[in-house]
């Protein structure tokens, strides 16, 4: 297991009038029930959403975030709220092997998120 800061960086908040890059990853964080998006082109994020930098192959890291984040979130969640710094405890299996990531990135983006 991972921890999410080790194969990311967070953005409690982001920045106001910032462009974030395609294949950042947000998370809503208020009236939320655990939106995950991930950037399919350059654009600026609402105040409402964490930020998720990748540091790793960012379709990989979706796949992964998208399948175990919601437990995490539901363990975490204060009525509609998540507050952004319980992420800093979200751990995740990420495979170490980059080839790996990169091949199931591909299948990912492939076959898309249904």
């Amino acid at each position: 297991m991972m921890n999410l800061t080790q194969v990311a960086d967070i953005e409690l908040r982001p920045t106001k009038g910032k462009i974030y890059p395609k294949g950042t990853i947000t998370i809503q964080i208020s009236a939320t029930r655990g939106q995950i998006v991930m950037l399919d082109k350059p654009r600026e994020i609402e105040s409402h959403y964490a930020v998720i930098l990748p540091k790793i192959n960012a379709d990989y890291l979706y796949a992964v975030i998208q399948k175990f984040f919601p437990r995490f979130f539901n363990q975490r969640v204060q009525g509609l709220n998540l507050r952004s710094e319980e992420l800093q405890y979200f751990n995740l299996p990420i495979h170490t092997c980059k080839n790996i990531q990169k091949r199931i990135g591909e299948i990912i983006k492939l076959f898309g998120d249904e």
